[in-house]
């Protein structure tokens, strides 16, 4: 199958186009994240970014995967901690994304170039083996990202930095609400006589 034209500009505009994309999430989750981030967020902020500079990295090769495992050990623990807001549903995807990277991550190179075989092989024929470390890789990214978005806790919506959460019915918080919250609070903290 003979190519349909040669256009080095083009792979470097998507590539280009693609490295904004992935940086912009990490910016955007860990700027939403800031200032009132819980610290179990953490492990999730840091798994982002370590993948996305493997991922980014234009001198990373197959052997780099072992640079991952890290992050998705931080995602598995993150995910297995009860005290994360997540339903079983999410739980159980967030497990399978990771298993499904680390499986992935995990096939030899040599094994993906036998695969390959005969040489010179169509541009749709290589990107289905030789891109299987980078698939994991961008599924333990995304797996990062979906643990690091806002997401509510109990009843009420955690908001954006420095603006008061909002209720989970969408409606505004009243005073009174942030009155009760403080009494509860403090009388949580109160020593017991």
């Amino acid at each position: 199958m003979a190519p349909l034209g040669h256009w080095p500009w083009a792979a470097r505009v998507v590539t280009g186009l693609a490295a904004a994309g992935l940086g912009w999430t990490a910016l955007s989750l860990t700027r939403e994240t800031g200032g009132r981030r819980a610290p179990s967020l953490d492990g999730a902020l840091f798994a982002l970014w370590a993948v996305l500079v493997v991922v980014l990295n234009p001198l990373a090769w197959s052997h780099y995967a072992i640079m991952l495992v890290l992050p998705a050990l931080l995602i598995l623990a993150m995910a297995a901690d009860p005290g994360v807001s997540l339903t079983t549903g999410a739980r159980r995807v967030v497990f399978a994304m990771v298993g499904a990277a680390l499986t992935l991550l995990s096939v030899p190179k040599e094994t993906l170039f036998r695969h390959i075989a005969p040489v010179p092989v169509t541009p749709v024929r290589s990107a289905g083996f030789l891109a299987l470390h980078f698939d994991g890789a961008l599924l333990l990214f995304a797996a990062a990202a979906y643990l690091a978005r806002p997401r509510r806790s109990g009843s009420l919506a955690v908001g954006r930095r420095g603006k008061e959460p909002a209720l989970a019915g969408g409606g505004a918080s009243t005073s009174c609400d942030r009155i009760g919250r403080e009494r509860a609070r403090a009388d949580s903290e109160r020593p017991a006589a």
